[in-house]
Formats: structure tokens, sequence, C-alpha cells
């Protein structure tokens, strides 16, 4: 286009009467200055991409001075913490437990569990040392003389933040308080503690809560505390544990205020009924991060099985709910095994929940296929939820498997995959996942253990399978004769 521009400038010049030399120079300095610019844009563009290089050098440099700087953060704040709990143990070295013991010499067993506790914490010593503290009362009634023991475990616990502090951000800490009486002043000593000290588990079990301070004690540890992921709240007798306070109306509150961080959720044992409620079921129908649920011993009938089997269909995260000892007929576990395994058709198998264990106490209720997971794997682990996969694929694969050796049994096969009207040309593919499903209980390496759903006794050959399956089809032959294949 340029060439055509200038033949037509020097046509325009010549008929004007210019001069052939000087149109030509004329022309040959234009080309120059358009070749220079050609140069200099070119040099622009270039200098333009080492700019854009440069921003991104830049970008990528802030971003690592920004995680240089957190980790430096980091770095010191740990080396605060360090000091703070060696300043803290060497204050303690001269520290000695004052709580009176009873006149009459007597030592129970909660005021030696306190003791211990307290004296573990202060002196950074035993369970204490890596972030466990446990009180096992021993089902002690509550005593007034009891006040200045647990006002020197609450101090105890206070400062205890600092031991905590010191610890690896993956380490599991944990707080258990069990088979006590908890008189209003205690539970007011304990939130304040609780207020700065922070545990991964806390576990209230078998307490007797006197009033309803004990309640909002619970939900205060679940609400306020930022690094919390599995809480309990056991109890044995209704009568005398908060009756009126732990029924649905505080169960929607722990699991409102607990949605977003607890993987571990245990209130069995509190004869919570949901009068028709279906909270339970809104909740695990979002599919949160629970991964455990244990509401054993509670008054969940068959209305609220059906409401938790149609939650659970949309829930991939849950691995286990105990629902043992509830109001839940034969019926209402049928309903909820069916949402583990809809045995209706390889579909319905395909499409059930392969991840939770529901644990039932109905003797007439068959039992799960799914696998309990008894200890699961870190959840910081990376390859955590790959290995929960591939379980929850091994659970598929054995439903399937378990229906096709039912019909097997029946010499049903080939009559429902011609009413499916499956084409041949599939045929091989089939046969290939048909082989993959049998080999289900081969078993996975989970934390050094082989998990794999067990093998069924019933189950049909794999040979005896794909003969049934292959001997239905007429086209099957001509089949394998045309893909050069007789040896099925």
């Amino acid at each position: 286009m340029n060439d055509s521009h200038h033949q037509h400038k020097k046509q325009k010049m010549d008929n004007e009467g210019m001069p052939g030399s000087f149109a030509h120079a004329m022309m040959s300095k234009i080309d120059q200055l358009l070749d220079h610019t050609h140069s200099q844009t070119a040099s622009i563009m270039n200098l333009q991409k080492e700019l854009e290089c440069l921003k991104e050098d830049l970008g990528k440099a802030q971003e690592e001075r920004l995680e240089m700087k957190t980790k430096m953060e980091r770095m010191f704040e740990r080396v605060e913490h360090k000091q703070k709990y060696h300043s803290i143990l060497l204050k303690n070295q001269k520290w000695e437990y004052s709580a009176p013991f009873p006149d009459d010499g007597s030592h129970p067993r909660l005021l030696k569990e306190l003791r211990d506790c307290t004296c573990d914490m202060r002196y950074g010593r035993r369970g204490a040392a890596c972030g466990s503290v446990i009180v096992d009362g021993g089902d002690e009634h509550y005593r007034r003389s009891f006040e200045k023991h647990w006002q020197e475990f609450s101090d105890a616990l206070r400062e205890y933040q600092f031991t905590l502090n010191c610890l690896h951000e993956n380490d599991e800490t944990l707080l258990h308080i069990q088979a006590v009486d908890l008189d209003p002043s205690v539970v007011s000593k304990l939130r304040d503690a609780l207020r700065s000290t922070h545990f991964k588990s806390i576990a209230l079990s078998f307490v007797k809560l006197l009033d309803q301070t004990g309640a909002v004690f619970a939900l205060d540890c679940v609400r306020n505390n930022p690094i919390l992921e599995n809480f309990c709240l056991t109890q044995v007798h209704a009568d005398t544990i908060l009756r009126p306070v732990v029924d649905h109306d505080f169960l929607c509150s722990i699991i409102t205020v607990g949605k977003e961080k607890l993987r571990f959720l245990d209130l069995s044992y509190n004869y919570i009924s949901t009068n028709g409620n279906t909270f339970i079921a809104d909740y695990l129908a979002t599919n949160p991060i629970l991964q455990e649920l244990g509401l054993k011993k509670n008054r969940l009938n068959d209305i609220d099985a059906g409401h938790i089997a149609r939650a659970l269909r949309h829930n991939t995260n849950l691995k286990y709910l105990n629902l043992e000892r509830n109001d839940i007929s034969d019926s209402g576990g049928e309903v909820l095994r069916k949402t583990e395994f809809d045995s209706t058709n390889l579909n319905t198998a395909s499409d059930s929940n392969h991840n939770v264990y529901i644990e039932l106490d109905n003797e007439g209720v068959s039992r799960s296929y799914n696998v309990r997971i008894v200890f699961l794997s870190d959840n910081h682990d990376p390859d955590h939820d790959q290995l929960m996969e591939s379980i929850a694929r091994a659970c598929r694969w054995k439903k399937i498997f378990s229906i096709l050796s039912a019909r097997n049994r029946e010499n049903s096969n080939g009559q429902h995959f011609s009413e499916s009207k499956i084409p041949i040309a599939l045929l091989p593919e089939m046969l290939t996942s048909i082989e993959r499903y049998s080999e289900y209980f081969d078993g996975i390496v989970l934390d050094g253990e082989i998990v794999a759903p067990d093998r069924d006794s019933r189950d049909s050959s794999l040979l005896s399978v794909i003969y049934e399956v292959t001997r239905t089809w007429d086209e099957v032959i001509p089949l394998y004769e045309s893909l050069g294949n007789t040896s099925v």
C-alpha cells in the first residue's frame, strides 16, 4: 500500500513539472523517515513489553515481600509467645497451690483432679505441656468448699493461653471436663478464663449445669472461640441437667454459631426433640464442613429421620451420623439406609450418599454399605479429600456390584440391560466397568491402615456376571468377532 502511495505522489510531482531527481530525493527521504518511524515504533513496543515484564516482576517481588513480612511477623509473635511463656514458668516456680482441703482430712476426687490439673498448667508438665487439660470429677456433687479450688483452676486456665500459643498450629488441643456439677459461680469463672484461652476441642461430658447460665456458657464456648473445631456436650439425666434449656432451640443455637467452624459436634444424651422443626435437616442440606454429628439418646422420630434422609442427598462432607437410641422405628431406619443405598436400580445406587455412615441400633434395619472411618486423617493434609473420595468411590462400586450380583442370582441382568436399551457399542466399556466395580474391596491406605468396604459373601463371581450379561445379547458374538476378540 505504501509503494502505490509513493508511486501516486511521484506521478503527481512529474505532472506538475517538478524535476525527476528532486522527486526521487524527496521520496527517498520520506522512505527513510518511515523506516525510522517503524524502528522507533518497534523500540517503543519492546520497551512496553519490558515494562510489562518489570511490572510483573515487581508484583511478584511485592507478593514475596508481603509473604516474608507475614512470616517474620509470625516468627516475632512466636518469639514473644515463647518469652512470655518462659517468664510465666519462672514466675510460677514460686507459686503454690493455696486452696484448702476439707478439715476432716478427706480428699475428694474432684479436688485432687483440680489440684493436679492446676499444677500441670502452672508448671507446664504432663499432658498440659502438650495442650491437653482433662478434669474427671467422678460424679462429685458441688459443695461451696470447692469454690477456691475452681478459682485456682480458672486462674491457671487463663494463663494457660501462653502455653497454647507456643504449640504448633496443627497440634491438637483439648479441654475436657466430665462428671461434675457446675455451679453458676464456677461457670462464670470458666467463662471468663475461656475468653482468652482457646482450645481446638472442648468437651463437657456428663456434667450438671445447674441453671440456664450453663447453656449460655456452652454457647459461648462455641461462639467466642475462633479456632474451635470439635465440641461435645453430653449428659446423662434430663431431670438434673438443663431440662428446659437443652432442647431444639439450644441445638439450633449451637448449629448456628458453629456452622462455619465445627467439624465434630456431639450432643448425645440430651433428650432433644425437634417438635416438628426441620432445622437439623436444613442445616445438613447446606453441606456444612461438619464431618461427624452425634445425636445418640435423644428424642428424634421417624418424621425427623425422613427430613434428615432427604437432606443427606445433598451432603458430601458428613462422614458419621450417630442416631442410636432415638425414637426411630425400623421403617424410619430403612428410610435413612435408603439414603446410603437406594437399590431401586443402578442409577439410584450411583446417586446415593457414599460418604456418610449412619449409626443405628434397630435390629430390623439393614446394615450400612458405607465405611465407618474411625480415625479421620488430618484435616489439614492435602491428600485427605482425595482419600475420602477414594473410599466413597469404593462404596459406590460395592453398591452397584451388589445389584448386579442380586440380579445374577435371578438371572435377570440381561433383561434389565435390554429394557434400558443400552447401545451394543457400549458393551465393552460396560464390561470393563463391571470388572472395576467387583474390585471394591481391594482397599485404600489411610493413616497406615487399609480401609475398604467389607466383601459381601453374597457377591456373585465376576465371570458369572459378565457371562450372564454378554450371552443375553444376540449382537454380542458378532460384535466381538468383528473386534477380533473371541476370548470372552
